[in-house]
């Protein structure tokens, strides 16, 4: 019983040597890093210094930081007119480190407000001739429209019949007319009679002449 007892802390001893052996590399890849930093800084030829703030301690060397590259490009190609900043500045996104040389851009800009000024225009010109042609057609539209009324009113009027107050008029006219040309005749023919007895001018024969034409047209 003994025996078996004595083997198994013999177990347990060689169990329990790789677990301190771990136990011992931290420290040992600690120690090393310390004195290799701490090397460099004695025998390395370059300035440090360990600084202890709020945030924790760093350690600050001087030396030459491999730097990132990083291309600038505008969205239209062109010289550079103004830098805004110089080699070694610190930039930020969205700051303007450089204008470029406008002038041409400008130029276009200028010739395309004219040419939208031009064709606005050109566009009201045509609002204006359209509104016209839309009075045009109105107007003609209107006059189309009283022609067609005045000629479906004297249609209704000839389908109906003359009026009684029309052909009295009409018969008065006609007895007028009558009346004119028998005198308008009776002098004549006493003027025919006067001239050829020579009691009356020739200009006052012509005179009569006409009035009774006139009469009989």
């Amino acid at each position: 019983m003994s025996i078996h007892s004595e083997g198994g802390r013999n177990m347990k001893l060689i169990n329990q040597a790789p677990k301190k052996m771990k136990n011992l590399i931290m420290p040992l890849i600690i120690l090393v890093l310390f004195f290799s930093l701490l090397y460099v800084n004695i025998f390395g030829g370059k300035e440090t210094s360990i600084k202890h703030t709020v945030d924790g301690v760093f350690l600050e060397a001087s030396g030459i930081i491999e730097n990132n590259t990083v291309v600038v490009s505008s969205e239209v190609p062109g010289n550079i007119a103004k830098l805004y900043v110089k080699e070694g500045d610190t930039v930020v996104k969205g700051q303007e480190i450089a204008k470029i040389d406008d002038t041409l851009l400008q130029k276009q800009f200028l010739q395309a407000q004219d040419g939208a000024k031009l064709a606005e225009t050109k566009l009201d010109s045509v609002k204006v001739a359209l509104e016209n042609l839309k009075i045009q057609n109105q107007n003609q539209i209107t006059q189309a429209y009283n022609a067609y009324m005045a000629a479906k009113a004297y249609y209704e009027k000839v389908k109906l019949g003359p009026r009684p107050q029309e052909i009295r008029q009409a018969e008065n006219m006609v007895a007028q007319t009558e009346s004119a040309f028998q005198n308008a005749q009776e002098n004549l023919s006493r003027v025919e009679f006067l001239l050829k007895e020579g009691a009356v001018a020739k200009q006052k024969y012509d005179e009569i002449k006409t009035a009774y034409d006139a009469a009989k047209a």
